[in-house]
């Protein structure tokens, strides 16, 4: 018995004396506490990867936007380019008709007076078979007349084709930018997004010039060209050397720059034959040239379980660590996570140039993106509001 007593008493010692396994007790609380840290990093990890994608959802959406805008700038720049050679072409006409009835006039009155004269009867050769030139040419000048008309049409159906152009942009711009995310970030984005223009309008910046600056140009555009085209057709078509001849270039002038009809005219501020512009109380980088995106983040399961898996490696816990947004519980600010926000806008490239009739005459339009700032012009009273809702939306 005494011996039993004494193996047991040796066995209880080498008990509490036995370390082994203890680093095992150690390395069970260290492996509990690795599991959740890399819980909560896979967590954190799922949690910016959504948020990325989302904001590059709507970041295209809005650049999209923006490009599809500024190409339609480009056709409406490209449109006023092609208007301009059709009216390049009509105003001529119409000068030479005056041309021809101007000379064709003071030939015959020069010729009827040598006629009558017998001092001019030696030199009536000279003015008479001019004038008769001219007068057969003028009794079959319709083919200028014919030419003209055909050029009004075809300026009224340009003209036509920038009014669709300039509300069609607009409307395609928003459609890319609403069904194109879903097509190309799903499943992060898998529900339609929303498109704003910054202005109210429903075309792009591109309005009839209500002003005579392209027909009235001295150099180039409608005036200058016409002009030129004049003088072309005057020696290729008629005797240059005749009293008629000097007289009709004197009714083009006194036309054109005496304030006379103005044959250039007709095509500057004439209904549907008229040129467009960017309003001139629109400025480049103001809000009427931006566009603005919102994007919904469809699998809210998939973040639910993400902010789970943050809570879990904080022993079910998510503390005070989460944004706070106008006294919001973290509901409600989870759900502002969900959406995402991106502005952009199309600009006029060459800055050297100031006039507004002039950005709309060379296809320099392009689209770039713009930090996110929800203007007063937008948001109204609740900007103040708004601007604390960017700060956990927007990054």
């Amino acid at each position: 018995m005494a011996s039993m007593t004494a193996t047991k008493s040796r066995d209880s010692r080498s008990l509490l004396a036995d370390d082994s396994g203890a680093t095992m007790v150690m390395g069970i609380f260290m492996a509990m506490m690795v599991v959740g840290m890399i819980y909560y990093v896979w967590g954190l990890g799922g949690t910016i990867i959504v948020r990325e994608r989302l904001q590059d959802a709507a970041d295209a959406s809005a650049f999209g936007a923006s490009v599809f805008q500024a190409r339609g700038m480009n056709i409406i720049s490209m449109l006023n380019v092609l208007m301009v050679i059709f009216a390049v072409i009509g105003t001529a006409c119409r000068l030479l008709q005056d041309f021809i009835e101007a000379t064709a006039i003071a030939d015959d009155a020069a010729c009827a007076a040598c006629l009558a004269s017998v001092v001019c009867i030696p030199a009536s050769e000279t003015f008479c078979e001019p004038a008769a030139i001219h007068d057969e040419e003028w009794a079959s000048d319709s083919w200028l007349g014919d030419i003209a008309s055909m050029c009004d049409t075809i300026v009224e159906g340009i003209h036509g084709l920038q009014v669709v152009v300039r509300t069609g942009a607009l409307f395609a711009g928003g459609e890319y930018a609403m069904l194109g995310s879903p097509n190309r970030y799903a499943p992060t984005v898998t529900t339609p997004g929303i498109f704003l223009p910054g202005s109210m309008s429903i075309s792009i910046q591109s309005e009839d010039d209500s002003t005579n600056w392209a027909c009235h140009h001295p150099l180039m555009y409608v005036r200058g060209p016409a002009l030129a085209l004049v003088v072309v057709g005057e020696f290729a078509f008629f005797e240059p050397i005749s009293v008629g001849w000097i007289a009709g270039e004197i009714a083009v002038a006194a036309e054109e720059f005496g304030g006379g009809s103005d044959s250039s005219q007709h095509y500057c501020n004439n209904g549907s034959l008229t040129f467009q512009r960017v309003p001139v109380d629109h400025w480049l980088g103001d809000g009427n040239f931006q566009s603005y995106a919102l994007v919904f983040r469809a699998d809210r399961a998939s973040y639910a379980w993400v902010q789970g898996a943050v809570a879990a490696a904080n022993w079910g816990r998510i503390g005070n660590s989460a944004p706070n947004v106008l006294g919001l519980d973290v509901s409600t600010v989870t759900t502002l996570h969900g959406l995402s926000f991106a502005d952009s806008e199309y600009y006029y490239e060459d800055t050297s140039q100031t006039s507004h009739q002039e950005w709309l005459f060379h296809t320099r339009w392009r689209a770039r993106m713009r930090r996110f700032h929800a203007g007063s012009s937008i948001t109204g009273s609740l900007s103040s509001v708004i601007g604390e809702v960017e700060s956990v939306i927007v990054h």
